[in-house]
């Protein structure tokens, strides 16, 4: 059992020197484990050093997430705001239609020209808005072209 037995050291107290480690109290070992007096504690950590990747963190996730995020919601809104008679439009659905009119939250589209189809749709579930003068000023560009 002599193997078991602790070396003597200096700062060690004489009563843990004797003890075979399997008889050794979990207080024992962590008094035994305690620095000094005399020896100088170790400085804190300094208060950026822990909050730095906290920044970091919430830095990525503002300027990835949220910040895109909010100018698309910004664009789409935009677009919706300036939804107007002759637009040709897809909902989240995924129907295709021209406005025939727009109220305060809803809007109806005509679907099918021939049959004169229309749908009464929310404003908030269209997803994208083409102009139709755009869209008409490039037929008669093409058909000048063509």
């Amino acid at each position: 059992m002599d193997f078991l037995m602790r070396p003597p050291e200096v700062d060690t107290p004489h009563w843990l020197v004797d003890l075979p480690i399997d008889s050794l109290s979990s207080l024992q070992v962590f008094l035994a484990n305690l620095p000094c007096i005399g020896q100088a504690a170790q400085p804190p950590p300094v208060f950026w050093t822990t909050l730095l990747p906290i920044f970091m963190m919430g830095f990525v996730l503002y300027f990835f997430i949220l910040r895109p995020q909010r100018q698309k919601e910004r664009h789409r809104l935009d677009l919706l705001a300036g939804l107007k008679k002759n637009d040709r439009v897809i909902t989240g659905g995924g129907l295709h239609g021209v406005v025939v009119s727009v109220k305060e939250k809803e809007v109806i589209l005509q679907i099918d020209e021939t049959k004169d189809v229309k749908v009464k749709v929310e404003k908030d579930a269209i997803i994208s808005v083409e102009h139709r003068e755009k869209h008409t000023e490039s037929k008669e560009k093409h058909k000048e072209e063509g």
